[in-house]
């Protein structure tokens, strides 16, 4: 049980040399981007506090299992250097999914050779993934393999087809709006359940029965082709009166004859090959729209064969061809999507994220926070105090932060700089003040919503940990099924946002001037 992830990829497919490096440093700035996070455990002074590290290509590749946006973990997620490969293990339904979900479709962008991105068996919708990575990369990717057709087929020639081809329902997951993918659906409809199953289906897709051919690639134009493929070559079988054997071989031969001769013009075409009147419907049909699943399936119900040893004998042909086809649509660039939208996000949320010159702006509010802060900044930087022992303080610090909020942590960088500049008061100001927000009573109070409430009568209630060492505060409910809401209460928001706030140092110099 649990929500998985995977990439298929026809045999051979490869990353081109020459994009390799581009493409290990994407990965990586994806995952960062998307909130991947390692969680290191700090045991010092009897202290155990726990500290976030965004992800990072190592020796090996990346591997994690925490993300930021969901605050949440799931099993090890990640990224094969050698390989050049995206791998996970349970991925969850939220944003850490979502994060992962990306690094495939990254990796199938740049993967030459037709595949796709499978959730849980069922087919991704690439769309809105690659228009994330356009936002993040300044790019112009289109959604690759836009065509079901292409992913079916190799599926059925290179897998156990009972591995991914349930039904046919099973390629509809891919969204993607035009012709290209209608056609390739209905192709998959065709061969999957039969041409009438496919145009009952067509029938029932179709709002106005009374249709013209329009020739501008409309649904209903598209209608139209498929029933004239059809009917001519039902048309053909039931004119001629040749042998079936000489009929099949006719018809075969000069569909191959149309691929292989791409330049050659619809009326030059019908002129030196001796078309029919029956074929010149079969013809007219692939001239306007690449179809040849829809002839081919046809054929082969017609005359009684196997329908993927007729595809068999044609398949190279018609992938090798480079005729056009007034109907062959190119998809546009999938439209860029910020980071924040994509992930349900505010720019507020995206501290730690924020870039001089980048597109984050922050709200009114967030900016006279900040103004709020410097000057009690300033304020306790004029008081004359002293710590005792700051790094256990520090620790002490981040540990209640965990315990009395929950999933409150400080990011590893700071804690790592902190720590090598206690003599330094400037460090030492800031955790005063990330003190003074931990017991503010307002806080204390917004951050009890997701904890048990304290005194007797609450006995039962809450979970209940198995770990002799109990913690201070009981969670209402698992983590993961708590109400975002709640999750993010004012007081967690306003310590998560603080915590960001001190370890992105180019924001942080902008504030505090260090």
């Amino acid at each position: 049980m649990g929500t998985f992830a995977n990439s298929f990829y026809t045999k051979g497919a490869y990353i081109p040399e020459e994009k390799e490096q581009e493409f290990r440093e994407r990965m990586e700035k994806l995952f960062q981007a998307g909130g991947m996070m390692g969680v290191e455990r700090i045991s010092m002074f009897g202290i155990k506090v726990a500290t976030l590290r965004k992800a990072q290509m190592g020796k090996w590749g990346m591997d994690f299992y925490y993300n930021y946006f969901e605050e949440d973990s799931w099993e090890d997620a990640g990224f094969n250097l050698e390989g050049g490969y995206v791998w996970s293990n349970k991925i969850g339904w939220l944003e850490f999914n979502v994060a992962v979900v990306s690094a495939y479709v990254l990796e199938h962008l740049y993967r030459e050779g037709t595949g796709g991105v499978f959730v849980n068996g069922d087919l991704v919708d690439e769309d809105v993934y690659t228009g994330w990575i356009n936002y993040l990369f300044h790019e112009n990717f289109r959604v690759k393999d836009r065509n079901p057709w292409k992913l079916f087929d190799a599926i059925h020639t290179e897998t156990d087809p009972d591995d991914y081809q349930r039904d046919t329902d099973f390629y509809r997951s891919r969204s993607a709006s035009g012709i290209e993918w209608l056609g390739g659906y209905s192709e998959i409809y065709a061969v999957r359940k039969g041409i009438d199953a496919m145009l009952q289906w067509h029938k029932g897709m179709q709002k106005d029965d009374d249709v013209s051919f329009q020739g501008d690639g409309s649904d209903s134009d598209f209608f139209i082709i498929v029933q004239v493929i059809v009917n001519a070559v039902r048309c053909y079988r039931a004119d001629s009166d040749r042998p079936m054997d000489e009929q099949l071989q006719t018809l075969c031969n000069h569909l191959r004859a149309f691929y292989q001769e791409p330049k050659l013009k619809y009326p030059d075409f019908i002129k030196i090959y001796g078309i029919n009147q029956a074929e010149k419907g079969l013809f007219c049909g692939l001239f306007w729209m690449n179809l040849p699943i829809i002839a081919i399936k046809t054929i082969s119900e017609v005359y009684g064969k196997d329908f993927w040893k007729l595809w068999g004998e044609l398949r190279d042909v018609v992938y090798g061809t480079h005729r056009t086809f007034p109907m062959q649509q190119t998809a546009p660039a999938a439209e860029p999507i910020s980071t924040a939208k994509f992930f349900g996000r505010s720019a507020d949320d995206l501290i730690y994220f924020w870039q001089e010159g980048g597109d984050i702006i922050f709200s009114d509010k967030l900016e006279k926070w900040f103004s709020s802060l410097k000057k009690r900044f300033d304020e306790i930087m004029d008081e004359d105090f002293m710590v005792e022992n700051p790094a256990k303080w520090i620790l002490e610090l981040m540990n209640y932060a965990q315990e009395e909020y929950y999933h409150i942590f400080a990011f590893t960088e700071f804690f790592e700089e902190s720590i090598s500049h206690l003599s330094e008061k400037k460090y030492i100001v800031l955790w005063k003040l990330y003190e003074e927000i931990l017991h503010d009573p307002e806080m204390e109070e917004a951050g009890k919503v997701i904890f048990v409430p304290d005194g007797p009568g609450h006995e039962n209630e809450g979970l209940h940990y198995l770990s002799a060492q109990q913690p201070r505060r009981r969670l209402l409910r698992e983590w993961s099924i708590t109400d975002r809401r709640k999750r993010e209460n004012i007081a967690r928001v306003t310590l998560r946002r603080y915590m960001a706030l001190a370890a992105n140092v180019e924001l942080r110099k902008k504030i505090f001037g260090f």
